[in-house]
């Protein structure tokens, strides 16, 4: 006898369904497909307890297996990223880039022409994966906290560790911008090398700070192809 009310798997990809509230755009519910070839469904909402909006993936039955908090400022043209969680057990499936190029999508759909967000420790290779760039914005402080913490890693691969220690007697005894040194510059392109270089045994040397983030919109039209292809990956109907 023929079961009738089997659901039906839904075809990817699917065509992605924008509606529009408080001025902003998000996603109608969507399914896209995980590292592992499962089926999980993606939307996009007004509105959260830490924000103006969130990113939520689901199962079928609707069970919370990750999200992602942010406000969107169509005035400022910004992505302020507040929270990105994926459930432990669904962990290293392809969710958290998921929730990253969801990320991209609401910010070009919504002409906004930067993320900014604040890194924990242990997600800086994860951020610096998707072309997140370190931006400390003269912030001398955090500028000299997280120079001292590179400087005593004693499990870094190369010499980071003493090139570290060098920029911050430079700057303690001369300054931040000399003749020869810009280091509120220096200092971004430095960590980002360092995670980089780091990112296959973070957990060996990982950083205690949090690092400020940013990704603009030039850079995600420079990074279009990579993205794209992560798009493909998951079988999401979008292209930078």
């Amino acid at each position: 006898m023929f079961n009738f009310f089997l659901p039906r798997k839904p075809s990817l990809p699917a065509k992605i369904e924008f509606y529009k509230y408080d001025n902003l755009k998000f996603i109608r519910r969507l399914p896209v497909k995980t590292d592992n070839q499962k089926i999980v469904y993606l939307e996009t909402l007004p509105n959260s307890d830490m924000a103006n909006a969130q990113t939520i993936l689901t199962n079928k039955n609707f069970d919370i297996l990750g999200s992602h908090e942010y406000d969107m400022f169509d005035s400022l043209n910004l992505m302020d990223g507040c929270y990105m969680d994926v459930m432990p057990k669904h962990q290293k499936q392809g969710l958290g880039e998921i929730l990253r190029l969801v990320s991209l999508i609401e910010m070009k759909e919504n002409n906004l022409q930067k993320i900014k967000i604040s890194s924990m420790a242990q997600a800086l290779p994860f951020h610096t994966k998707y072309k997140f760039k370190p931006d400390f914005n003269f912030d001398v402080l955090a500028i000299k906290n997280i120079l001292k913490e590179i400087s005593e890693a004693r499990n870094s691969v190369d010499n980071f560790a003493a090139v570290a220690k060098q920029m911050l007697n430079d700057i303690n005894k001369n300054a931040f911008i000399t003749s020869k040194h810009n280091y509120f510059k220096e200092v971004d392109s430095f960590i980002l090398k360092y995670a980089r270089a780091n990112s296959r045994r973070w957990d060996n040397d990982k950083l205690q700070s949090q690092v400020p983030m940013v990704l603009t919109e030039k850079d995600v039209k420079h990074y279009a192809s990579y993205y794209n292809k992560l798009f493909k990956k998951h079988e999401i109907d979008y292209r930078i």
